[in-house]
């Protein structure tokens, strides 16, 4: 079976799609453990693509609607923080 360290990333624009689905009380990350565990993957990438998309979700929010309580924010600002990297937070 092929692995990320078979891909030839160089100069290639990658996507991750991570289970970053963490819970967060006011504001804030409560339990980091699967942000944590998609570092080792996040690091590899970033060491070699041109550009790396991260997609995720939270929660389960109502189709067609951004509801706040459901924002990657909290996790793309302790992304920037771990991975010491500035991140562009797309709304959809």
């Amino acid at each position: 079976m092929r692995t990320l360290k078979d891909i030839d990333l160089r100069n290639k624009r990658a996507v991750l799609r991570l289970d970053l689905n963490v819970r967060i009380q006011d504001n804030k990350i409560s339990d980091d453990s699967r942000i944590i565990a998609s570092l080792p993957t996040i690091h590899r990438v970033l060491k070699d693509a041109k550009n790396l998309l991260i997609i995720s979700h939270l929660g389960r929010p109502e189709e067609g609607v951004i509801q706040k309580e459901f924002s990657m924010k909290p996790i793309a600002d302790y992304l920037e923080r771990v991975i010491d990297e500035k991140l562009q937070l797309l709304i959809t």
